[in-house]
């Protein structure tokens, strides 16, 4: 249950023509807001109260709103309203609150059918995928002042750029009435991620060590059981978001046509290395949406802990399930994309070869684990599975799109 605690405060609302200024509020930050599920504050949104834990941004809001699905919970302290307190906060929810861009000159009309027109103040993006400058204090990007000097007020080894989600719906020259992120549209992003993605991994000490090829372009969002995340966002204190594949992952650029795009999806626990999924064999849709699919089960492996915490043991499976132990420690979570002309052909179980993966379970199976006294598969772990002398890598290449966040299984 929540534990609610109704404040009041002033509301602003806008129209075409007069758009709203943002209220730093409860959460303390105009990107934020108390609704558990990510939806812009009203004067009917009530509090939920929290325990700040040192280390864990989220503080107790894992307990105290169960059924949030708001992304990156922090407990902030309350000065706002009386009487002061800690309470759980969320990023405004960038997959609810989403708009078509018109053409320029066009108007209001434009904004895309079944779109909800929200004020200027979501949080800002880099473009690409690249890395931001997080401030310490909120937990938020650095954004800053294009005209200013100094670098732009940005910190060392990051430059002021253009936030990717500022959306001009009027269709004007001016940012003063764009919406998204359109309140703070300059972002302080690392400098060595902004034209080349692959650095972003390297940044974040996933490559060359786990990954040995670094993806070449950003993931923009995955959809998973009851929210979507994108780099580096926290969903950790979320139940059940791991019970299966994402169904939908959201490139950059368009998918290719069915008939000669396949794509190849890998998700892995890059905190502990054993858990993984693969799905093969995905055809494009010519949409930057690639819908991924368990399919059957000569086309989808996954390596999932069927004993306890305490008593792992860990088994291949050809079809999606959800692990049987859960945790309490957070995991950051990468995904890999492949893409191949044609589709991927796999051997017939026990057989080996260098030129073909083997999704089956059994002798020379790659995903099923070598500690399996029966089977002598040749999984050991996701850095020796993706390793360069490793034939997945010999055989699929460089990513095509790679990103990560934190999440539990």
């Amino acid at each position: 249950m929540y534990k609610l605690s109704l404040t009041i405060f002033i509301v602003s609302t806008f129209t075409a023509s007069v758009l709203a200024q943002p209220t730093y509020g409860p959460c303390g930050d105009f990107t934020r807001t108390r609704d558990p599920a990510g939806g812009l504050e009203t004067a009917a949104t009530m509090s939920i109260t929290c325990t700040p834990t040192r280390g864990v941004a989220s503080g107790s809001c894992e307990f105290d709103a169960p059924e949030a699905t708001g992304l990156n919970a922090v407990c902030t302290y309350n000065y706002f309203t009386a009487p002061a307190s800690w309470v759980c906060c969320y990023d405004l929810s960038k997959a609810t609150y989403t708009f078509a861009t018109p053409a320029p000159g066009v108007t209001w009309s434009t904004v895309g059918p079944g779109s909800t027109v929200v004020p200027q103040f979501l949080k800002p993006e880099c473009p690409n995928g690249a890395l931001s400058s997080v401030s310490s204090m909120n937990n938020q990007p650095r954004t800053c002042n294009i005209t200013a000097s100094a670098n732009r007020k940005c910190p060392a080894d990051y430059t002021c750029v253009k936030a990717r989600n500022v959306v001009d719906v009027s269709g004007t020259a001016s940012l003063a009435d764009d919406l998204g992120a359109g309140f703070a549209p300059y972002i302080c992003c690392k400098t060595t991620t902004l034209n080349n993605y692959g650095a972003v991994f390297t940044e974040s000490g996933l490559s060359p060590g786990i990954v040995p090829l670094t993806p070449t372009a950003g993931i923009l969002s995955v959809k998973l059981a009851t929210t979507t995340v994108q780099l580096g966002d926290d969903a950790s204190y979320i139940a059940g978001q791991l019970g299966q594949m994402p169904p939908t992952i959201t490139l950059y650029s368009k998918t290719g046509p069915a008939a000669t795009s396949f794509y190849h999806v890998m998700m892995f626990d890059a905190t502990y290395q054993k858990e993984v999924w693969f799905s093969i064999n995905n055809p494009g849709s010519g949409t930057p949406a690639l819908e991924v699919s368990a399919g059957t089960p000569a086309d989808f492996a996954q390596v999932v802990n069927t004993g306890t915490l305490r008593a792992p043991v860990y088994s291949i499976a050809n079809e999606d399930i959800a692990p049987t132990a859960y945790t309490t420690v957070a995991r950051r979570m990468v995904i890999l994309v492949w893409k191949t002309a044609t589709k991927l052909v796999p051997t017939a179980a026990k057989v080996k070869s260098t030129t073909q993966l083997n999704l089956s379970p059994g002798l020379y199976g790659d995903f099923e684990p070598s500690t399996a006294a029966a089977t002598k598969g040749v999984y050991n772990n996701v850095t020796t599975l993706l390793s360069s002398t490793n034939k997945i890598t010999k055989l699929l290449g460089r990513p095509i799109a790679g990103t990560y966040f934190m999440a539990k299984l």
